[in-house]
Order: structure tokens, then sequence, then C-alpha cells
């Protein structure tokens, strides 16, 4: 599906858009989908590589008017206060990653694309804040991230992109309901039942996906499904949701965003800035990257042959 489909409903084609990508998700997708790159100074430079890729493919077809790179500050304490087997399960980043993450905030500075981490702040909920204050200024929103946290975000003016597929996947609220058998505001809810467990969250035992989906297509709401529990056939899974009730309301606190509009500041900072072409020509040529400097070349020639029939 291109990343430039139309089916945009309450979004009109000459809204700005707003780029917001997950850095981690998409360097960790880079990292093992690429093969062992390694650069003339001995660099391992898959994640770079495949993640430059990625940003000037999207910046290429979607032409956001802002954009940035969120980066994880650390898990909640308020969800660990919650929770303190949150996250837990999660392992630690490869060491050969680590040094590809400084080298990909290096390259996001020379094409004006702005990151930030705040010591604290998960990046979903950095994605959700941007959203928010992205959808309330009147733009378009594009989410860059492979966490199904961030389908409750997807609405006519905003829309996950998936970088998991061999081509990404754009996801609609028409998507979602295909992909999961609920409406995007209902996602928090069907992850409540069903658990995630690359967060360590665990869902009620016997209550899959199509049971979840069945469930909320019925009652709307957890809070509803928990006031009807009585309803629930059969009555092995009805004693499963009541023993399991305190956990599946925990599991949404944990699982809904939390909104920071006055830490990120004003929209305009996160307007995309013109691309550095000398410091990103040196960039890449430290780092092997031939064809993308190619790239370079042809963007600079199109935009000056441009610039005559003007």
């Amino acid at each position: 599906m291109p990343l430039t489909e139309s089916n945009h409903l309450g979004a009109k084609g000459s809204d700005p858009k707003f780029l917001v990508v997950d850095g981690s998700a998409v360097a960790y997708r880079a990292y093992y989908a690429l093969p062992h790159l390694v650069a003339p100074n001995g660099e391992t430079t898959n994640a770079v590589y495949g993640f430059i890729r990625m940003v000037n493919r999207l910046l290429t077809d979607l032409k956001p008017a802002f954009g940035v790179v969120v980066w994880d500050g650390g898990r909640s304490t308020e969800r660990l206060q919650i929770h303190p087997e949150y996250k837990a399960t999660r392992p630690p980043m490869p060491d050969e990653l680590r040094p590809q993450i400084r080298r990909i905030q290096e390259f996001l500075d020379y094409a004006g694309l702005r990151s930030i981490q705040i010591e604290g702040i998960e990046a979903d909920d950095l994605v959700a804040t941007f959203a928010k204050v992205g959808v309330d200024s009147g733009l378009v929103i594009y989410v860059v991230g492979n966490d199904k946290d961030f389908c409750q975000l997807v609405s006519d003016r905003v829309f996950v992109i998936s970088p998991t597929h061999r081509k990404p996947e754009l996801l609609t609220v028409a998507r979602v309901h295909e992909k999961f058998g609920v409406f995007p505001e209902q996602v928090i809810d069907y992850l409540s039942l069903v658990g995630d467990p690359v967060d360590n969250i665990e869902g009620v035992p016997g209550v899959g996906p199509k049971t979840a989906a069945q469930l909320l297509e019925k009652f709307g709401t957890i809070e509803e499904l928990y006031c009807r529990l009585s309803e629930v056939q059969p009555e092995r899974l009805r004693n499963a949701l009541r023993e399991h009730e305190y956990q599946v309301k925990r599991n949404k606190e944990l699982i809904s965003f939390k909104i920071f509009p006055d830490i990120v500041g004003e929209l305009k900072n996160y307007a995309l800035q013109q691309q550095n072409y000398e410091k990103l020509r040196g960039f890449y040529r430290e780092l092997g990257f031939n064809s993308l400097i190619k790239e370079i070349d042809e963007s600079i020639s199109k935009a000056e042959v441009g610039e005559l029939f003007q």
C-alpha cells in the first residue's frame, strides 16, 4: 500500500503533514532486517543505512511540513508503580546498535529533522503527545512505528505507518478494524483483555484476539462489559473475566497514553529545516554510503532544472 494513499476522509489534501517517527522502532527494524554492513572506518552501519533509507522515503512520499523523531527516555515511573514488572522482559539493546543510534541522531541533525528524548518519558507517550498537538493545530499526522498501541491514535487525521513489512503498511481506521476486529477507540480495551507480551502485560486467560473482538463488538467497552458480566457466555469465560477484573482495569491504565503538551513546546519548533547537503555528503562518504551521495546529487540537479522553468 503506498504511503500516499488518498483515503484520508476528514483530512484535506492541502492540510500540512506532521511526520512523527518512533526512532527506536525504525532503528531496531533496520538492524535486524538488513545484512551486516561495515563502513570503511570499521563501524557497523546496517541500522544507520536502513534508517536513512526509510526516513528519506517518508520525506519524499509524504512531503511533510513538520517532523520529529522521538526516542525512549526509559520506563515510566508511574507505570512501574502500577506494575513493577512492566516491560521487565525486554532484552537490552544490542552492543552493535547503540553506537549506530548516535550516528542516526547525527544524520537527523544534517537532514533538518529534529529528534527528542526526555528522561522518564516513554517514546509512545511522546508520539501520542505530538499526535494530539498536531491534530489540535489542524495537521494530518503520520506516526511511524510498529507498536500495536499506536492503533489507538488512528482517526480520520492520524495514520500509522508500520515499518514491519517489506512494503510499509498504512493503517487507517478501516485497516485497524480489518486487522483486529475493533475500532481504534476500542484498541486500549482490546489490548487490556488480550494483554501485550512485548510490554509484559498479561491478558485474561482464555481470551484471545477473536474473543476480545467479539466481546467488544457486543459490549463496546470493558466498563460496559463488567456492568453486564452476567450476560457473558460460556460460564468459563465469565468466571475468567470476573477473576481478572482488577488486572484488566490495571492493564487499561498501563496501555493508555500519557499526554505532555507542555513538555514538547511549540509546534513551530518542529518545522522541517533545509538539509545540509555538504554535511550529509561528508557523513555518507565517511560511512561508505555512495548510493546516498548519488541521490543527493540527483536531487540537487532536479531542483536546479526545476528553477530554470519557473
